[in-house]
């Protein structure tokens, strides 16, 4: 039997970071450090005593069951079934969540009645245990196997879905390693990607502060003076850069963001980072440098660097870019939903793009989705402060809000129909389209543009002022 999880049932949405403090033990840029808050706001895993998570413990098979018991209580699953199993009594701590994910088809014994609680959890289980899940949440995965998994393997089919759909992360060679015990960490962050997992109408997002709600941490606002009135601007961590109302392009440096260049530029731009830019239309992505921009393609065209589907812009939507620390990735994103299947359906849509251009040689790298808090918000700013960690800064409903992005938690879209121009990230019936996960560091009032993170500080644009966001405490992790 299918069940959908609804909105109403979903405790996991993304409130302020304040809202779940990471227990001690967790450091702060742990790669699975949301992924944990997220799920102990949900009530999916719990600390231990003294406050800490101890994430590198290995999971038996017990601890599966009641956490997966907890996931079907989300879900308001309530089967239930008598734990028969040989080596279980009926008073056992783990047994009525037992009963539970048995009945729902989650688990199961082994050969001869036993259930083997105690062994340790590998990742082969949990995988299949994870797969068992979809028919219930309504999501298709498009598998992806990989290479250290034999076709043939009894687990291979679950594999291939759950790393599909980015629930379970590879190694750094993009092994499985499927043998290899399952950690709280790794158990934390599967669960984190089931959640991102929901079908697109259902799939949690960072919730807009309640109306006269104050933000989540204490910061200053305050104006600088900077000579030209700018359009754009964009940058970190090390130096910034803006678009002027005359269509120069400015580099600045330095806290109190000094001007030390000016290039006339021969078009119009978007947003520009380290060097690169965007033209409005979306049709061209540049390359800023001493002899003029230089084009790396016509967007939609044999040959070009993007998805065929962003030459379906509505022709004024613009976007935003971020170059890595590296210098070696540069993310683009469209400020609204693209026109697909028209311009009057993308006003009732809330998906963006977030693709990832390699530079040298510069082409498609990754594609994920990002939904905006509501139809008819709109990005203003995107800033790549550290590898696998985005700032992105969306207005709406007289606000402007910053999140911070994780990549290493998206489901990679690329080569996907998606990418075909009638490939509406909400078109298409089913494809359970799943955003990269966000989180709410700061809230504005008012509507600004732009976004530069440099150090621990936020510059935005308003009516062409650059303001800087002083916080009260690290907003970068």
């Amino acid at each position: 039997m299918r069940r959908f999880l609804f909105p109403s049932l979903i405790p996991l949405t993304l409130s302020a970071l304040s809202a779940q403090a990471l227990p001690p033990d967790v450091p702060p840029d742990h790669w699975a450090g949301a992924a944990v808050g997220r799920v102990l706001e949900a009530g999916w895993m719990q600390g231990f005593p003294g406050g800490g998570f101890q994430g590198d413990s290995r999971l038996n098979r017990f601890q599966l069951a009641t956490t997966l018991g907890r996931v079907l209580d989300t879900l308001g699953a309530r089967e239930e079934a008598p734990a028969a199993f040989t080596d279980v009594r009926a008073d056992h701590w783990a047994a009525p969540y037992l009963g539970r994910v048995v009945a729902a088809g989650l688990v199961q014994g082994f050969p001869g009645g036993e259930f083997r609680g105690t062994e340790e959890l590998s990742r082969y289980q949990l995988a299949q245990a994870l797969a068992r899940l979809l028919p219930r949440l309504g999501v298709e995965a498009r598998p992806r196997l990989p290479a250290d998994v034999p076709p043939g393997h009894w687990a291979a089919p679950a594999v291939g879905q759950v790393v599909g759909l980015g629930w379970m992360r590879l190694d750094f060679e993009d092994r499985f390693q499927g043998g290899a015990a399952v950690t709280r960490y790794q158990l934390a962050y599967a669960l984190a990607g089931l959640s991102r997992s929901l079908p697109f109408a259902a799939a949690p997002v960072a919730a807009p502060a309640p109306a006269g709600a104050t933000a989540q941490q204490p910061f200053t606002l305050r104006p600088l003076e900077q000579p030209a009135p700018w359009v754009y601007l964009g940058g970190g961590p090390l130096e910034a850069e803006a678009l002027s109302t005359d269509n120069r392009h400015l580099l600045l440096r330095g806290e109190g963001l000094e001007l030390a260049s000016a290039t006339p530029l021969d078009r119009p731009l978007a947003a520009v980072h380290r060097g690169w830019g965007l033209t409005p239309d979306l049709k061209e992505v540049l390359r800023l440098g001493k002899e003029g921009p230089r084009a790396y393609g016509v967007i939609g065209q044999p040959g070009g660097v993007l998805p065929r589907v962003f030459g379906q812009g509505n022709g004024g939507s613009g976007g935003v870019v971020a170059l890595d620390p590296s210098g070696n990735y540069l993310a683009l994103m469209n400020s609204t939903p693209l026109c697909l299947p028209d311009c009057a359906s993308a006003r009732g849509s809330r998906a963006l793009r977030l693709v990832l251009l390699l530079t040298n040689p510069v082409g498609l790298y990754a594609e994920h989705a990002y939904a905006l808090d509501a139809p008819g918000n709109r990005l203003a700013g995107l800033a790549w402060p550290k590898p696998g960690t985005l700032l992105a800064s969306e207005q709406g409903g007289g606000k402007t809000r910053i999140y911070r992005l994780e990549l290493g938690g998206a489901t990679d879209l690329a080569f996907s129909p998606f990418d075909e121009p009638q490939g509406a990230l909400e078109a298409v019936p089913g494809a359970g389209v799943r955003p990269v996960l966000k989180e709410r560091v700061l809230e504005l009032e008012g509507e600004y543009w732009g976004l530069a993170c440099l150090g621990e500080r936020f510059y935005l644009l308003r009516e062409g002022r650059v303001f800087e966001v002083v916080p009260g405490q690290a907003l970068v992790r």
